[in-house]
């Protein structure tokens, strides 16, 4: 990796480890000794987040850690914008220019896209035997 890509992955690997130890300081509160099997996020189009850098940044981030071996999933948010001339949410396909693709009034309004949310976490307890 070079540049801006370099810089890019940096970014989601932020993101990436500071997810694992927040959601490891809750787990440790809420489910101790349980393994984590999954992560499922919500990632808006415009949260300034890749989603593929962000799948290697967590395979990085959660080495050595409760999270080792678990896989993470995220669904795409598209980008959803409120048109005041036709009165609804329309989705767009093309990010730029933000028109609505119905009437083709600006709609500079986001309602949906810029998330970066955890979902679910799916836990492998401790105690019981896993499944092959």
């Amino acid at each position: 990796m070079r540049g801006r890509d370099c810089d890019r992955a940096m970014h989601e690997l932020s993101i990436a480890c500071d997810l694992v130890e927040s959601l490891g300081k809750h787990l440790d509160e809420q489910a101790p000794g349980a393994g984590v099997r999954s992560v499922l996020l919500r990632v808006g189009v415009m949260s300034g987040v890749d989603s593929q850098a962000l799948r290697w940044a967590y395979d990085v981030a959660i080495r050595d850690t409760r999270f080792a071996g678990s896989r993470l999933e995220i669904e795409t948010v598209p980008l959803v914008v409120w048109c005041a001339n036709c009165q609804a949410e329309q989705s767009l396909e093309n990010l730029a220019p933000l028109r609505c693709p119905s009437c083709s009034a600006l709609t500079p309004r986001m309602v949906r896209g810029r998330e970066l949310e955890i979902l679910a976490v799916e836990l492998i307890d401790a105690a019981a035997p896993v499944a092959g």
